[in-house]
């Protein structure tokens, strides 16, 4: 299954820890949100890094569930809207992950969280799954079968997004994600 996702780019894949800057997910700095994210996840080591945020394995504590947190720093926020759902101006990533739940294809948010210097965007997290540049390189160029297969998951994907005024502009292989199950 390929899923479209608003994700990590490539980059500083493997690195195992957090880093300590006042910038980073595990600094003193915390927001009323930031203290109920502590209780409710565990961060493991960065997945990678891109121009907008790092994104980093976790689980949930309560059950063990794996998760994806991106962290976004405020300053690296280009774009605000209100949420139709809680009134409140966000990040447009979080907006339009919201617009965005439920649809089969997209990685879906399980939450967010607000933190002085930035958001936490809690995500699904597939495994095993690696994005379709890194199954391309390592498995070589795709079969039509499965070449045809990913295209078409694509298309109907971003058909369901189109569907509620959801356009991902960014649609490349680095963000598209395998699952190879």
């Amino acid at each position: 299954m390929l899923k479209n996702a608003h994700k990590l780019e490539p980059g500083n894949r493997g690195s195992t820890t957090v880093p300590s800057s006042s910038s980073s997910l595990d600094s003193g700095q915390e927001g009323h949100d930031y203290v109920s994210f502590k209780k409710q996840y565990k961060l493991g080591p960065e997945l990678g890094r891109g121009g907008f945020g790092t994104v980093y394995s976790g689980f949930r504590i309560i059950d063990g569930l794996p998760v994806a947190v991106k962290y976004v720093s405020k300053n690296n926020i280009t774009g605000w809207k209100k949420s139709p759902s809680i009134g409140k101006e966000l990040p447009v990533e979080i907006v339009l992950l919201m617009e965005c739940r439920n649809i089969m294809g997209v990685i879906q948010m399980y939450d967010w969280f607000e933190r002085s210097d930035g958001f936490l965007i809690v995500m699904e997290r597939p495994s095993p799954c690696q994005d379709l540049f890194d199954y391309i390189s390592e498995h070589g160029a795709l079969d039509e079968k499965i070449a045809r297969n990913f295209f078409k998951q694509v298309v109907h994907t971003v058909k369901a997004c189109m569907d509620v005024n959801v356009i991902h502009r960014d649609i490349k292989d680095e963000n598209l994600v395998v699952d190879l199950k």
